[in-house]
């Protein structure tokens, strides 16, 4: 994150044997110069957490982490101070609870926030692609919506273009200075299609409702390996 003077960088922190992952936060007030070291976690013990994305309202001092959670599953964890302290009842599941039978994934998914809304984006499969080397087949996107700082969230909106296929991969939104949102994702018809394409589309509604997408690059291959 880069707001005027302040960064802020995230990442997980594992053990050598990558049996546990944490997050820690790197916050700056001098453009990189001098870095405070946070570890968010280090009151929480025996969790697995991973594929952290932050985002920040600009011009507040509320920063957001958006993660896989081994006890929450997709996670939103609120700092009221720049990302210097992180209050435990500040976390809240992303997804909705009837969300919870399907498989929830986070991988390249990310959050954005202005004022006190804040959007996250995020997948759902049918599948467990177990031991990390595989990618999940995301069935849905899902846009989560909070109004009131992520204290809750009021709508979770299937926001993928059906026409563009039936198997997406890797969403990722931006928020445009007039509130426009953008969203990109990778759309085809299953693994090995080397006819999908790489997508983008609009809301000018708060992410309500989004344009159809159009295709940015293809074709290219809906490729599941991490490998490949």
């Amino acid at each position: 994150i880069n707001d005027d003077d302040e960064w802020i960088v995230t990442y997980g922190q594992g053990s050598p044997s990558l049996s546990a992952v944490w997050m820690a936060s790197q916050h700056s007030d001098d453009q990189g110069e001098t870095w405070d070291k946070v570890i968010p976690s280090q009151e929480v013990s025996n969790h697995f957490q991973n594929l952290i994305h932050p985002c920040k309202a600009p011009g507040t001092d509320r920063v957001y982490l958006f993660y896989l959670d081994a006890e929450f599953g997709l996670t939103l964890w609120r700092s009221e101070d720049g990302g210097r302290t992180w209050p435990l009842d500040n976390r809240v599941a992303v997804q909705s609870s009837d969300e919870d039978a399907t498989v929830s994934t986070g991988l390249d998914s990310n959050c954005v926030a202005r004022g006190d809304e804040v959007w996250a984006v995020y997948g759902l499969t049918d599948h467990d692609p177990g031991g990390g080397q595989t990618l999940a087949r995301l069935t849905d996107i899902r846009l989560a919506h909070s109004s009131d700082g992520g204290a809750t969230f009021d709508a979770r909106t299937s926001v993928d273009d059906d026409d563009a296929g039936t198997s997406f991969l890797l969403p990722h939104i931006a928020l445009e200075e007039d509130g426009a949102i953008d969203l990109t994702y990778v759309a085809g018809q299953g693994p090995d299609d080397t006819e999908a394409s790489f997508r983008h589309a609009r809301s000018t509604d708060g992410g309500m409702t989004f344009a159809p997408s159009v295709r940015v690059v293809g074709p290219v291959t809906y490729e599941l390996d991490r490998a490949d």
